[in-house]
């Protein structure tokens, strides 16, 4: 800056010709600090979302799941790689994994806004183990619009 102080930057390079066809570099210089910032703190909300000691499983807006965290190994007996990218009803008994395929061919039927609202809601149910064996959880459906990929999370 003016002022002397020091910013991250990307530097990028860029080959073009002159007046009489001499190729030319052209170097750019792109102010990043409010990128790094963003992806600080994308990064503390992973690093948090790991380590919470509530289970939290990520899911697409189809279902699938998209992230798996420590506390959800745990309670569900499953390993990460074991679940991400199977679709979320292999976490519930067979009644739930009815109603759930009906709720979600429904929801994908509303407007954003409408779903929106149906996105920030609290409900008791019975989850499924990896071993067969059921328990009670919270589920708090809560929509996450991730800005690098455009990836909609539900937890």
């Amino acid at each position: 800056k003016k002022s002397g102080e020091k910013v991250p930057v990307r530097l990028s390079v860029h080959e073009v010709a002159n007046e009489s066809m001499e190729p030319i570099f052209v170097l750019y210089a792109t102010d990043i600090t409010q990128v790094q910032k963003a992806e600080g703190q994308v990064q503390l909300l992973r690093v948090m979302r790991e380590w919470s000691v509530v289970p939290i499983v990520g899911t697409n807006s189809a279902g699938i799941i998209t992230s798996f965290n420590a506390s959800a190994c745990t309670a569900f007996k499953y390993q990460p790689n074991e679940v991400i990218g199977r679709n979320c009803n292999i976490l519930m008994p067979a009644g739930m994994r009815e109603r759930h395929v009906a709720a979600m061919a429904t929801h994908a039927q509303k407007s954003d806004a409408e779903r929106h609202r149906v996105a920030d809601w609290v409900r008791h149910e019975t989850a499924l183990r990896s071993d067969g064996s059921t328990f009670p959880v919270k589920i708090t459906l809560r929509e996450v619009k991730d800005p690098q990929t455009l990836r909609v999370e539900h937890f």
